[in-house]
């Protein structure tokens, strides 16, 4: 093959097109042409591919039968799919079901979507768990991930969508929904799980103050640049260990830390999802490299 036929390979977008498609189905299990088949089955794709990251191995049944623990199962993707949805038609904190007077914390939190996000969170805990906390392994850390995962897939295929494709002639897909959903991507989480927080670890000899420790189980965590941001999680275990207060913390300081400084490569209407592509992706790298010999 001629160095131009090798280069005519490379520059055929349709070819370029189907690479992307392919990528864009192995990471989601959507396809664009799943793009007819309207907002519902994204929603509930992106849902499925967030628990599959989220629950499918950490979230154990315990004594629920195999009925029951179904019917939480879809009981949780229905609850999820209505809040997105709530995401996508208004801001109006009157359509967040959870509603507990006594709930301090709730009332301390200062934006609309961590509102949101942690009434999504009560919703789960009790379809999962009930009042009693008596069956299952559900926990806050399952909750965020799962919540943070599919918010990102959502985002992940309509960028990789919207930037190259006018889908605005398709009747199955509401663009008005999408931008409004996208309207509070500044306050998107960041999903914690081993590598976000391995990102954002300094170890106890790094740090300027010598004394600045926790307990002799836990990390520090922090970005860099000194910004103060710690969140305590014992040998890394977010599934079981992570707290939800100081999960919110956190997520609050990264917010303030990308809107204070120039931190990643992503110069233009940077966001939590932002950095987090970077840093997940980057230590993903040195995990896999510690694994193989190339």
């Amino acid at each position: 093959m001629s160095n131009q036929k090798n280069k005519d390979y490379f520059n055929d977008i349709n070819r370029f097109n189907s690479a992307i498609d392919f990528m864009r189905f192995s990471l989601l299990g959507l396809s664009i042409n799943d793009l007819l088949k309207g907002n519902e089955f994204i929603i509930k794709k992106s849902i499925m591919r967030g628990y599959r990251d989220a629950a499918s191995r950490v979230l154990k049944k315990g004594k629920n039968t195999e009925t029951e623990w179904k019917d939480k199962k879809q009981n949780a993707i229905k609850k999820i799919y209505d809040y997105i949805i709530i995401l996508e038609d208004c801001d109006n904190t009157d359509k967040i079901e959870y509603k507990d007077e006594s709930d301090n914390f709730f009332k301390k939190l200062d934006f609309f979507f961590d509102k949101w996000h942690y009434s999504l969170y009560k919703e789960l805990d009790s379809i999962y768990l009930g009042k009693n906390n008596e069956k299952g392994t559900f926990s806050f850390g399952i909750a965020q991930k799962w919540i943070n995962m599919t918010i990102k897939y959502i985002s992940i295929f309509y960028i990789s969508i919207l930037y190259d494709f006018d889908i605005s002639g398709i009747k199955e897909i509401d663009t008005s929904k999408i931008y409004r959903l996208i309207n509070y991507s500044d306050f998107f989480h960041i999903p914690i799980d081993g590598y976000i927080l391995n990102a954002l670890k300094i170890k106890k000899d790094n740090f300027i103050n010598p004394n600045d420790t926790i307990l002799k189980e836990s990390e520090i965590f922090r970005f860099p640049k000194g910004l103060d941001i710690q969140i305590e999680v014992l040998n890394n275990s977010w599934s079981v260990n992570l707290d939800a207060e100081k999960y919110y913390n956190l997520q609050k300081d990264i917010r303030r830390y990308i809107n204070g400084n120039d931190f990643c490569s992503v110069k233009l209407q940077a966001n939590p999802l932002d950095w987090e592509f970077e840093a997940w992706i980057t230590e993903a790298r040195k995990q896999r490299d510690k694994k193989i010999d190339i």
